[in-house]
């Protein structure tokens, strides 16, 4: 997001000194745009837990902080690194988490973001082989994935039930983080 504030997958933004409190977060395919391709400089899981469908939190210094999971089917998804968790009072309604996976859709390989390009690429043999890329951004920032395995994609299908939702839950949930936690 362009404020650089909180997000859900379902997002928030904090506002700054003066500004009014955000509205609730676009959905569809203007949403979609605003959070894809948001590169992360600590891509590894943070203490607070492995990013999940459901998770509501923050990126803070390039690393995605959970603050609280929606989904309450399964303890797995639960957080437990904030003073005081995160309490749901309104339960997801059931069925609304439709998730689409999608197997290998990036197989191995380095990707790069719009405006970063590939300058020079060597290979070198020996006893293991290596190989070398040196890049070249052309924009303001960009990013390198390298996948060393094959990914799985898992997105939700739209559904107008979650997004009331979230319309209905959203101020609790802006409240818990930044009056509670202060983020």
């Amino acid at each position: 997001m362009a404020c650089g504030g909180l997000q859900l997958g379902l997002g928030f933004c904090k506002p700054k000194p003066g500004e009014a409190k955000p509205k609730p977060p676009a959905s569809g395919p203007s949403r979609a745009s605003q959070i894809t391709s948001h590169a992360l400089w600590y891509p590894e899981p943070h203490e607070s837990g492995e990013p999940q469908i459901g998770d509501a939190g923050f990126v803070h210094e390039g690393a995605f902080i959970r603050l609280f999971n929606l989904d309450t089917s399964t303890s797995e998804k639960e957080v437990k690194f904030w003073e005081p968790p995160f309490e749901i009072i309104e339960p997801l309604p059931r069925g609304v988490l439709k998730i689409d996976r999608r197997q290998r859709p990036l197989v191995p390989d380095q990707y790069c973001s719009h405006g970063v390009e590939s300058r020079q690429m060597t290979a070198g043999a020996n006893v293991t082989a290596t190989l070398t890329a040196k890049y070249t951004c052309k924009v303001a920032q960009g990013a390198i994935l390298e996948l060393k395995s094959d990914a799985v994609a898992e997105t939700l299908f739209e559904n107008q039930a979650l997004e009331k939702y979230i319309v209905r839950n959203h101020d609790i949930w802006y409240g818990y983080a930044t009056d509670t936690l202060g983020h």
